[in-house]
């Protein structure tokens, strides 16, 4: 556990240019922007691309650019950075300048 903790990734302050790729059922989509938030999830919320709720880990990601996915489906949105799964919900992801992170729908 220790280890852990060390090796956690730490925040990075200032401005930083990030691009975000969204795959719904509609298709691609890339949203490159600038933003001084230090998660994924801030960065996320305060460009409005997310519909989230606050859960018991962090933000549960219920939409992303309009798109919702469907429960009922058994879809869900999931997040990786340059194509490898995220090991920490968007609201524990730091960013940091120059990083590409995608989000698609995937069913269960």
């Amino acid at each position: 556990a220790a280890v852990h903790f060390v090796l956690l990734p730490e925040p990075v302050e200032g401005e930083k240019a990030i691009v975000f790729q969204v795959t719904g059922h509609e298709g691609t989509k890339n949203f490159d922007f600038r933003t001084n938030a230090e998660t994924l999830g801030d960065a996320l919320m305060e460009q409005k691309l997310i519909d989230a709720e606050d859960g018991p880990y962090g933000l549960w990601v219920t939409a992303v650019d309009g798109e919702a996915a469907q429960e009922s489906e058994r879809e869900y949105w999931a997040f990786s950075k340059d194509g490898e799964m995220l090991n920490t919900g968007v609201s524990d992801t730091y960013i940091a300048d120059g990083e590409h992170y995608e989000a698609s729908i995937q069913g269960y």
